[in-house]
Protein backbone atom coordinates (compact mmCIF):
# COMPACT_ATOMS: atom_id res chain seq x y z
CA UNK A 1 0.00 0.00 0.00
CA UNK A 2 1.15 3.36 -0.85
CA UNK A 3 2.29 5.42 1.92
CA UNK A 4 0.18 8.34 2.06
CA UNK A 5 1.86 11.93 2.62
CA UNK A 6 1.08 14.15 5.51
CA UNK A 7 -0.98 17.11 4.68
CA UNK A 8 -0.98 20.71 5.90
CA UNK A 9 -3.66 21.96 7.85
CA UNK A 10 -6.30 24.36 6.27
CA UNK A 11 -4.64 27.69 7.62
CA UNK A 12 -7.66 29.42 6.00
CA UNK A 13 -9.67 32.25 7.43
CA UNK A 14 -10.76 31.72 11.02
CA UNK A 15 -14.43 31.46 11.23
CA UNK A 16 -16.31 34.02 13.95
CA UNK A 17 -18.51 33.18 16.33
CA UNK A 18 -21.10 36.35 16.58
CA UNK A 19 -22.25 36.80 20.34
CA UNK A 20 -24.80 39.29 20.53
CA UNK A 21 -23.61 42.74 21.44
CA UNK A 22 -24.62 43.93 25.26
CA UNK A 23 -23.38 46.47 27.06
CA UNK A 24 -20.72 45.48 29.83
CA UNK A 25 -21.49 44.69 33.00
CA UNK A 26 -20.82 47.41 36.06
CA UNK A 27 -17.75 46.62 37.69
CA UNK A 28 -19.18 44.64 41.33
CA UNK A 29 -17.40 45.90 44.81
CA UNK A 30 -17.36 43.87 47.89
CA UNK A 31 -19.12 40.51 47.98
CA UNK A 32 -21.46 39.45 45.25
CA UNK A 33 -25.63 39.80 45.47
CA UNK A 34 -26.56 36.68 47.24
CA UNK A 35 -28.57 34.35 45.39
CA UNK A 36 -30.97 32.03 46.44
CA UNK A 37 -28.91 28.96 44.89
CA UNK A 38 -25.59 30.24 46.65
CA UNK A 39 -27.38 30.17 50.24
CA UNK A 40 -25.19 26.85 51.80
CA UNK A 41 -27.45 24.51 53.70
CA UNK A 42 -27.18 23.91 57.50
CA UNK A 43 -29.25 21.63 58.79
CA UNK A 44 -31.07 22.63 62.31
CA UNK A 45 -31.02 20.81 65.49
CA UNK A 46 -34.31 18.06 65.08
CA UNK A 47 -37.06 18.89 67.24
CA UNK A 48 -38.93 15.96 66.01
CA UNK A 49 -40.74 14.35 68.88
CA UNK A 50 -41.76 10.61 68.76
CA UNK A 51 -45.87 10.16 68.55
CA UNK A 52 -46.77 7.05 70.89
CA UNK A 53 -49.83 5.10 69.95
CA UNK A 54 -52.13 4.16 72.74
CA UNK A 55 -51.83 1.13 73.84
CA UNK A 56 -54.79 -1.64 72.80
CA UNK A 57 -56.67 -3.22 75.72
CA UNK A 58 -55.42 -5.33 77.88
CA UNK A 59 -55.70 -9.10 77.29
CA UNK A 60 -55.23 -11.31 79.56
CA UNK A 61 -51.76 -13.16 77.72
CA UNK A 62 -52.14 -17.15 77.48
CA UNK A 63 -49.63 -19.22 80.00
CA UNK A 64 -46.04 -18.90 78.24
CA UNK A 65 -44.96 -21.89 77.05
CA UNK A 66 -40.67 -22.58 76.54
CA UNK A 67 -41.27 -22.48 72.64
CA UNK A 68 -43.52 -19.44 72.63
CA UNK A 69 -40.69 -17.24 74.33
CA UNK A 70 -39.40 -14.41 71.60
CA UNK A 71 -36.50 -12.68 72.52
CA UNK A 72 -36.69 -8.62 72.94
CA UNK A 73 -34.37 -5.96 71.99
CA UNK A 74 -32.05 -4.78 75.31
CA UNK A 75 -33.96 -1.42 76.62
CA UNK A 76 -36.79 -2.13 74.10
CA UNK A 77 -40.31 -0.87 75.48
CA UNK A 78 -42.50 -1.68 72.75
CA UNK A 79 -45.17 -4.00 73.82
CA UNK A 80 -45.37 -6.02 69.88
CA UNK A 81 -43.48 -5.89 67.23
CA UNK A 82 -44.23 -6.37 63.66
CA UNK A 83 -42.61 -9.19 61.61
CA UNK A 84 -39.42 -8.38 60.13
CA UNK A 85 -39.36 -7.74 55.81
CA UNK A 86 -38.04 -10.20 54.00
CA UNK A 87 -34.23 -9.38 53.36
CA UNK A 88 -33.59 -8.65 49.83
CA UNK A 89 -29.70 -8.39 48.45
CA UNK A 90 -28.64 -4.99 47.63
CA UNK A 91 -27.96 -4.82 43.85
CA UNK A 92 -24.23 -4.80 42.92
CA UNK A 93 -22.53 -1.19 42.61
CA UNK A 94 -21.45 -0.24 39.32
CA UNK A 95 -18.49 2.71 39.24
CA UNK A 96 -21.28 4.78 37.50
CA UNK A 97 -23.83 4.74 40.18
CA UNK A 98 -21.36 5.93 42.82
CA UNK A 99 -22.51 9.62 44.22
CA UNK A 100 -20.25 11.60 45.60
CA UNK A 101 -21.04 13.99 49.36
CA UNK A 102 -19.44 16.81 49.96
CA UNK A 103 -16.43 16.87 52.08
CA UNK A 104 -17.31 17.67 55.95
CA UNK A 105 -21.15 17.28 55.02
CA UNK A 106 -23.43 15.89 58.35
CA UNK A 107 -26.31 16.19 57.03
CA UNK A 108 -28.06 12.67 56.59
CA UNK A 109 -29.76 12.20 53.17
CA UNK A 110 -31.51 9.08 51.54
CA UNK A 111 -29.60 6.98 49.38
CA UNK A 112 -29.61 8.33 45.72
CA UNK A 113 -31.97 5.22 43.56
CA UNK A 114 -28.93 3.08 41.61
CA UNK A 115 -28.59 3.79 37.96
CA UNK A 116 -30.26 0.90 36.02
CA UNK A 117 -28.88 1.38 32.74
CA UNK A 118 -25.24 0.37 31.64
CA UNK A 119 -23.90 3.40 29.88
CA UNK A 120 -21.93 1.79 27.67
CA UNK A 121 -24.80 0.68 26.11
CA UNK A 122 -26.32 2.63 23.42
CA UNK A 123 -29.51 1.30 23.89
CA UNK A 124 -29.54 2.81 26.67
CA UNK A 125 -31.14 6.07 27.60
CA UNK A 126 -28.87 7.69 30.48
CA UNK A 127 -30.48 9.71 33.11
CA UNK A 128 -29.41 13.21 33.51
CA UNK A 129 -27.14 13.50 36.61
CA UNK A 130 -28.72 14.78 39.73
CA UNK A 131 -26.95 17.34 41.92
CA UNK A 132 -26.65 17.50 45.95
CA UNK A 133 -27.25 21.00 47.10
CA UNK A 134 -23.36 21.13 47.54
CA UNK A 135 -22.79 20.45 44.02
CA UNK A 136 -25.76 22.76 42.62
CA UNK A 137 -24.27 25.47 44.78
CA UNK A 138 -21.34 25.46 42.85
CA UNK A 139 -22.62 25.40 39.59
CA UNK A 140 -24.27 28.16 40.38
CA UNK A 141 -21.40 30.18 41.43
CA UNK A 142 -19.40 28.99 38.02
CA UNK A 143 -22.52 30.22 35.70
CA UNK A 144 -22.06 33.51 37.18
CA UNK A 145 -18.51 33.46 35.77
CA UNK A 146 -18.99 32.45 32.77
CA UNK A 147 -21.97 33.98 31.61
CA UNK A 148 -20.27 37.44 32.14
CA UNK A 149 -17.23 36.04 30.36
CA UNK A 150 -19.55 35.46 27.58
CA UNK A 151 -20.26 39.03 27.53
CA UNK A 152 -16.84 40.23 27.05
CA UNK A 153 -16.15 38.67 23.66
CA UNK A 154 -12.54 41.03 24.03
CA UNK A 155 -11.42 39.68 27.46
CA UNK A 156 -12.38 35.75 25.34
CA UNK A 157 -9.74 37.05 22.55
CA UNK A 158 -6.82 38.22 24.76
CA UNK A 159 -7.42 35.36 26.87
CA UNK A 160 -6.79 32.69 23.24
CA UNK A 161 -4.39 34.75 21.87
CA UNK A 162 -2.27 34.51 24.62
CA UNK A 163 -1.95 30.62 24.77
CA UNK A 164 1.22 28.64 23.65
CA UNK A 165 1.33 28.80 19.67
CA UNK A 166 1.31 25.29 17.85
CA UNK A 167 3.42 26.46 14.86
CA UNK A 168 5.56 28.26 17.54
CA UNK A 169 6.06 25.24 19.60
CA UNK A 170 6.75 22.68 16.65
CA UNK A 171 9.81 24.27 15.92
CA UNK A 172 11.58 22.94 18.57
CA UNK A 173 13.82 19.99 17.60
CA UNK A 174 14.05 18.31 21.25
CA UNK A 175 10.48 17.54 22.31
CA UNK A 176 8.85 15.62 18.80
CA UNK A 177 11.86 13.47 18.28
CA UNK A 178 9.40 9.73 18.23
CA UNK A 179 7.14 11.65 16.06
CA UNK A 180 9.55 13.18 13.16
CA UNK A 181 11.36 9.78 12.47
CA UNK A 182 7.91 8.14 11.90
CA UNK A 183 6.58 10.70 9.39
CA UNK A 184 4.33 8.40 7.32
CA UNK A 185 2.17 7.65 10.17
CA UNK A 186 1.30 11.24 11.03
CA UNK A 187 -1.70 12.74 8.98
CA UNK A 188 -0.76 16.52 9.47
CA UNK A 189 3.27 17.26 9.45
CA UNK A 190 2.38 20.11 11.86
CA UNK A 191 -0.01 18.29 14.61
CA UNK A 192 2.78 16.26 16.75
CA UNK A 193 2.54 14.32 19.89
CA UNK A 194 5.32 15.16 22.32
CA UNK A 195 7.76 12.75 23.37
CA UNK A 196 6.86 13.31 27.13
CA UNK A 197 3.68 11.98 26.99
CA UNK A 198 3.09 9.94 23.84
CA UNK A 199 0.89 6.50 23.82
CA UNK A 200 3.26 4.12 23.56
CA UNK A 201 2.20 0.67 21.92
CA UNK A 202 3.70 -2.40 24.43
CA UNK A 203 3.30 -5.77 21.91
CA UNK A 204 4.08 -4.30 18.39
CA UNK A 205 7.93 -3.85 16.83
CA UNK A 206 7.19 -0.34 16.29
CA UNK A 207 5.58 2.14 19.58
CA UNK A 208 4.73 4.72 17.83
CA UNK A 209 1.32 6.74 17.20
CA UNK A 210 0.20 10.01 17.09
CA UNK A 211 -1.76 9.84 20.33
CA UNK A 212 -1.22 12.00 23.36
CA UNK A 213 -1.94 11.13 26.82
CA UNK A 214 -4.23 13.91 28.42
CA UNK A 215 -4.67 14.42 32.61
CA UNK A 216 -5.97 16.71 34.36
CA UNK A 217 -3.83 18.32 37.70
CA UNK A 218 -6.59 17.97 40.33
CA UNK A 219 -9.52 15.83 41.67
CA UNK A 220 -11.05 14.97 38.99
CA UNK A 221 -8.86 11.49 38.05
CA UNK A 222 -10.80 11.62 34.22
CA UNK A 223 -8.34 10.18 31.69
CA UNK A 224 -8.21 10.82 28.11
CA UNK A 225 -6.47 9.52 25.07
CA UNK A 226 -6.35 12.48 22.47
CA UNK A 227 -5.22 11.66 18.87
CA UNK A 228 -6.00 11.83 15.02
CA UNK A 229 -8.35 10.36 13.29
CA UNK A 230 -6.89 6.90 11.81
CA UNK A 231 -5.67 6.33 8.13
CA UNK A 232 -5.13 2.96 6.74
CA UNK A 233 -1.67 2.25 7.41
CA UNK A 234 -2.68 2.73 11.37
CA UNK A 235 -5.88 0.96 11.43
CA UNK A 236 -4.20 -1.78 13.55
CA UNK A 237 -2.13 0.27 15.86
CA UNK A 238 -5.11 2.36 16.65
CA UNK A 239 -7.02 -1.13 17.75
CA UNK A 240 -3.76 -2.16 19.50
CA UNK A 241 -3.74 1.14 21.52
CA UNK A 242 -7.51 1.04 22.46
CA UNK A 243 -7.09 -2.56 23.53
CA UNK A 244 -3.99 -1.93 25.42
CA UNK A 245 -5.21 0.91 26.94
CA UNK A 246 -8.88 -0.97 28.61
CA UNK A 247 -10.42 2.39 27.10
CA UNK A 248 -14.04 2.34 27.36
CA UNK A 249 -15.11 4.58 25.14
CA UNK A 250 -14.06 6.21 21.76
CA UNK A 251 -15.57 9.88 21.07
CA UNK A 252 -15.24 10.49 17.14
CA UNK A 253 -16.36 14.41 16.55
CA UNK A 254 -15.61 14.36 13.02
CA UNK A 255 -17.10 12.76 9.36
CA UNK A 256 -15.10 10.03 7.13
CA UNK A 257 -13.05 11.98 4.83
CA UNK A 258 -10.19 10.64 2.81
CA UNK A 259 -8.24 13.59 4.11
CA UNK A 260 -9.56 14.30 7.63
CA UNK A 261 -10.17 10.71 8.59
CA UNK A 262 -10.73 7.17 6.95
CA UNK A 263 -13.32 4.61 7.85
CA UNK A 264 -11.63 2.53 10.30
CA UNK A 265 -15.21 0.48 11.49
CA UNK A 266 -16.51 -2.58 9.99
CA UNK A 267 -19.80 -1.00 8.48
CA UNK A 268 -19.69 -2.51 5.22
CA UNK A 269 -18.33 -5.95 5.93
CA UNK A 270 -21.08 -7.23 7.39
CA UNK A 271 -20.33 -5.80 10.98
CA UNK A 272 -16.84 -7.79 11.17
CA UNK A 273 -13.54 -7.57 9.73
CA UNK A 274 -10.00 -8.30 10.51
CA UNK A 275 -6.99 -5.55 11.24
CA UNK A 276 -3.65 -7.24 11.29
CA UNK A 277 -4.06 -9.13 14.70
CA UNK A 278 -7.20 -7.43 16.07
CA UNK A 279 -10.86 -8.97 15.29
CA UNK A 280 -13.22 -5.74 15.49
CA UNK A 281 -16.55 -6.52 15.25
CA UNK A 282 -20.52 -4.50 15.98
CA UNK A 283 -22.47 -5.79 18.15
CA UNK A 284 -25.45 -2.93 18.17
CA UNK A 285 -25.98 0.08 16.44
CA UNK A 286 -28.13 3.12 17.47
CA UNK A 287 -29.08 6.43 15.48
CA UNK A 288 -29.84 9.02 18.30
CA UNK A 289 -30.55 12.28 16.49
CA UNK A 290 -27.27 13.25 15.03
CA UNK A 291 -25.03 10.64 17.16
CA UNK A 292 -24.64 7.06 16.01
CA UNK A 293 -23.98 5.02 18.98
CA UNK A 294 -22.33 1.93 18.32
CA UNK A 295 -20.99 -1.52 20.87
CA UNK A 296 -17.83 -3.14 19.63
CA UNK A 297 -16.13 -6.54 20.71
CA UNK A 298 -12.01 -6.42 20.10
CA UNK A 299 -10.33 -9.55 19.95
CA UNK A 300 -6.78 -10.23 20.09
CA UNK A 301 -5.30 -13.12 18.23
CA UNK A 302 -2.25 -12.86 20.37
CA UNK A 303 -5.03 -12.94 23.97
CA UNK A 304 -7.72 -14.89 24.86
CA UNK A 305 -9.98 -11.35 26.38
CA UNK A 306 -12.39 -9.80 24.57
CA UNK A 307 -12.57 -5.75 25.25
CA UNK A 308 -16.33 -3.98 24.85
CA UNK A 309 -16.28 -0.62 23.64
CA UNK A 310 -19.26 1.70 23.14
CA UNK A 311 -18.10 4.31 20.03
CA UNK A 312 -19.99 7.75 19.40
CA UNK A 313 -19.95 9.23 16.16
CA UNK A 314 -20.98 12.89 15.62
CA UNK A 315 -20.32 13.76 12.56
CA UNK A 316 -22.11 17.17 11.74
CA UNK A 317 -19.27 19.00 14.08
CA UNK A 318 -17.56 21.08 11.33
CA UNK A 319 -13.27 20.66 11.00
CA UNK A 320 -12.31 24.52 12.30
CA UNK A 321 -15.70 25.17 13.31
CA UNK A 322 -18.54 24.97 15.74
CA UNK A 323 -21.68 23.31 16.05
CA UNK A 324 -25.04 24.92 15.76
CA UNK A 325 -25.73 25.04 19.17
CA UNK A 326 -24.46 22.89 22.13
CA UNK A 327 -27.38 20.55 22.92
CA UNK A 328 -25.32 17.71 20.89
CA UNK A 329 -22.08 17.46 22.50
CA UNK A 330 -23.69 18.37 25.97
CA UNK A 331 -25.68 14.68 24.93
CA UNK A 332 -22.40 13.09 24.38
CA UNK A 333 -21.25 14.84 27.81
CA UNK A 334 -24.52 13.78 29.62
CA UNK A 335 -22.96 9.88 29.07
CA UNK A 336 -19.44 10.15 29.07
CA UNK A 337 -21.06 11.43 33.31
CA UNK A 338 -21.18 7.94 33.78
CA UNK A 339 -18.32 6.26 32.47
CA UNK A 340 -16.02 4.80 35.30
CA UNK A 341 -12.56 6.53 35.07
CA UNK A 342 -10.25 3.70 36.16
CA UNK A 343 -9.12 3.53 31.88
CA UNK A 344 -8.46 6.46 29.56
CA UNK A 345 -11.36 7.55 27.12
CA UNK A 346 -9.92 8.03 23.35
CA UNK A 347 -11.29 11.20 21.94
CA UNK A 348 -10.78 12.08 17.81
CA UNK A 349 -11.38 14.23 15.40
CA UNK A 350 -9.04 14.70 12.33
CA UNK A 351 -5.71 16.36 13.74
CA UNK A 352 -6.77 15.13 17.50
CA UNK A 353 -6.67 19.05 18.50
CA UNK A 354 -9.35 21.46 17.78
CA UNK A 355 -13.13 19.19 17.62
CA UNK A 356 -11.55 16.70 20.18
CA UNK A 357 -9.93 19.58 22.44
CA UNK A 358 -13.14 21.58 22.70
CA UNK A 359 -15.05 18.18 24.06
CA UNK A 360 -11.90 17.16 26.16
CA UNK A 361 -12.22 20.95 27.86
CA UNK A 362 -16.08 21.04 28.23
CA UNK A 363 -16.32 17.50 30.31
CA UNK A 364 -12.98 18.07 32.29
CA UNK A 365 -14.28 21.80 33.44
CA UNK A 366 -17.87 20.69 34.38
CA UNK A 367 -16.81 17.43 36.61
CA UNK A 368 -14.00 19.69 38.31
CA UNK A 369 -16.85 22.14 39.13
CA UNK A 370 -18.68 19.28 40.38
CA UNK A 371 -16.00 18.50 42.74
CA UNK A 372 -15.54 22.12 44.18
CA UNK A 373 -11.96 22.31 42.34
CA UNK A 374 -12.35 26.37 41.50
CA UNK A 375 -9.83 26.47 39.30
CA UNK A 376 -11.57 25.21 36.60
CA UNK A 377 -13.16 28.60 36.04
CA UNK A 378 -10.13 29.80 34.76
CA UNK A 379 -10.76 28.28 31.64
CA UNK A 380 -7.37 29.74 29.41
CA UNK A 381 -5.41 28.03 32.09
CA UNK A 382 -7.07 24.85 31.45
CA UNK A 383 -6.64 24.97 28.15
CA UNK A 384 -2.88 25.95 28.30
CA UNK A 385 -2.13 22.95 30.20
CA UNK A 386 -3.85 20.68 27.67
CA UNK A 387 -1.78 22.35 25.18
CA UNK A 388 1.53 21.63 27.05
CA UNK A 389 0.09 17.85 26.56
CA UNK A 390 -0.25 18.57 22.95
CA UNK A 391 -0.07 21.11 20.97
CA UNK A 392 -3.03 23.44 19.41
CA UNK A 393 -5.66 21.57 22.15
CA UNK A 394 -8.87 24.23 21.41
CA UNK A 395 -7.23 25.26 17.59
CA UNK A 396 -9.42 27.95 17.05
CA UNK A 397 -11.02 30.76 18.97
CA UNK A 398 -14.72 30.19 17.98
CA UNK A 399 -13.72 26.54 19.39
CA UNK A 400 -12.52 28.01 22.80
CA UNK A 401 -15.35 30.37 22.87
CA UNK A 402 -18.13 27.63 22.15
CA UNK A 403 -16.31 25.92 25.09
CA UNK A 404 -17.05 28.94 27.46
CA UNK A 405 -21.12 29.02 26.34
CA UNK A 406 -21.51 25.25 26.25
CA UNK A 407 -20.09 24.98 29.59
CA UNK A 408 -23.02 27.58 30.94
CA UNK A 409 -25.45 25.97 28.91
CA UNK A 410 -24.65 22.45 30.68
CA UNK A 411 -24.66 24.47 34.12
CA UNK A 412 -28.11 25.65 33.53
CA UNK A 413 -29.04 22.38 32.63
CA UNK A 414 -28.03 20.41 35.48
CA UNK A 415 -28.89 23.30 37.74
CA UNK A 416 -32.92 22.53 36.80
CA UNK A 417 -32.83 19.06 37.44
Amino acid sequence: MATQAPNKRNRGPTPVLHTAPSSPPRRLEGAPEEKPWMRRYTPEKSTTTTTTVPAPPVVAAPEEKPWTRRSTPEKSTATATAPAPPVVAAPEEKPWTRRSTPEGSTTATAAPAPLVVDPLDPSADVPRQKLTEEETWRCGVALQVFEKKLTQPREIHDEFTSLPQRLEVLKSTELFTVARANWPKNRHDDVLPFDKNRVRLYTSTNDYINASHIESQGKDKRKFISTQGPQPNMFEDFWRMVYENRCPVIVMVTPVEDEKCHEYLPLNDKGQKEYGKFNVKIMKTRYDGQLELRSLKIQSNEADKVHSVLHIRYPKWPDHGVPNGSTVVRKIINRLYHIPKEYPMVVHCSAGIGRAGSTITILNTIERILLGEWSALELVETVRKFRHQRVGMVEREPQYEFCYAAIADELKELMSI
